[in-house]
């Protein structure tokens, strides 16, 4: 049997009013309507917020990390001038069978030379 006018709008306040939101309802209602939005918002405002942290990190790092290699670059160099000059051949890897040896050795008695100089 269908639905007379009456029972059709008693079935709809019904319905309305067991959809409507009361008391903590309405702010449970709120939570889950906007809580995607605010955890999008969130997750933004945190990445924004940790890149520049990261920017900066990397930049006193790489600073750092400057500072560091010069610092060894010039104490093995020192380390180098003192050694006799086989050894200095021995530590640039100069291969005596290689097709540019005295090449090689005339640029490492070059270098040590010129190390020597800066000293």
């Amino acid at each position: 049997m269908p639905l007379n006018e009456t029972d059709k709008a008693w079935v709809r306040e019904n319905v309305k009013a067991a959809h409507e939101r009361n008391g903590w309802g309405k702010l449970t209602g709120a939570i889950k309507d906007w809580s995607g939005a605010g955890a999008a918002i969130a997750i933004l405002i945190l990445g924004v917020t940790q890149w520049t942290a990261y920017i900066e990190f990397r930049t006193q790092t790489n600073d750092r990390l400057s500072i560091i290699e010069k610092k060894v670059t010039t104490s093995e160099l020192q380390s180098q001038i003192s050694l006799p000059q086989a050894a200095f051949d021995k530590a640039l890897a100069v291969d005596p069978n290689h097709k540019n040896a005295q090449l090689q050795r005339a640029q490492a008695v070059e270098l040590k030379q010129n190390l020597q100089r800066l000293r």
